[in-house]
């Protein structure tokens, strides 16, 4: 298998520029659903946001969850790249510049992810085929499947992912809630007097997360969306 640069089949439709400058400069791309990431350069494994795509998965807790699930790859090195300038996201969005570099910290220290910053989608085609070039230079490159088997999970990472599931429920604050309850299971059962207990959930938060343990399942048809 030669090296190439493989694309996610929804972010090639969302981002056609990308892979039209990647083919202009006789990069060999291909397209298919990747399990985690968007971009696929044997080792790296990439996760592109705008600006403001990082503040939203941020603020709704999307980001730590695909960060999860790309550190679960064995063999793989993921890298988060961010697309376009912070000044105009945050013009627009209530997120303060003190948690945006928060986010940012936290991705580089506690997550241990390296991160790029590009002006626009042209650049980050440039980007990628630099990565591709430097790649293909190396004289004994191992190339690495695409799909790569996650890492068998410990029972402590299987709990974390269960309460991860919840809406609007992060790594951080899955943890506190397992410390706190010592269980899955009573924190299943729990009020929502006993949710607020817990440090991070507010009376908004704990009223999502007791409907999702004690309303009845009414079927596919019938969808309630959480606004955060």
């Amino acid at each position: 298998m030669s090296l190439q640069v493989i694309v996610d089949s929804n972010e090639a439709a969302m981002e056609p520029k990308i892979v039209k400058a990647l083919q202009t400069e006789n990069v060999p791309v291909k397209i298919k659903n990747l399990g985690a990431g968007d971009y696929f350069i044997s080792p790296f494994l990439f996760e592109r946001k705008t600006s403001g795509d990082f503040i939203r998965s941020v603020k709704d807790g999307a980001l730590w969850r695909q960060l999860d699930v790309m550190k679960s790859m064995e063999l793989l090195t993921p890298v988060l790249l961010i697309e376009g300038s912070f000044a105009k996201a945050l013009k627009f969005s209530k997120f303060s510049v003190k948690s945006l570099y928060g986010a940012l910290w936290s991705v580089a220290s506690s997550w241990k992810v390296q991160m790029v910053n590009t002006s626009n989608p042209f650049h980050t085609a440039v980007l990628f085929s630099v990565v591709y070039k430097s790649l293909s230079l190396e004289k004994e490159k191992k190339i690495y499947p695409v799909k790569v088997k996650p890492k068998a999970l410990t029972l402590q990472e299987k709990q974390r992912a269960v309460i991860e599931s919840y809406p609007n429920i992060g790594p951080t604050l899955a943890i506190k809630i397992l410390s706190h309850f010592g269980s899955i299971k009573s924190f299943v059962n729990a009020d929502k007097d006993m949710l607020c207990q817990v440090t991070g959930i507010g009376e908004k938060l704990s009223n999502e997360i007791f409907e999702v343990n004690n309303l009845p399942f009414s079927g596919p048809g019938d969808r309630k969306i959480y606004k955060s």
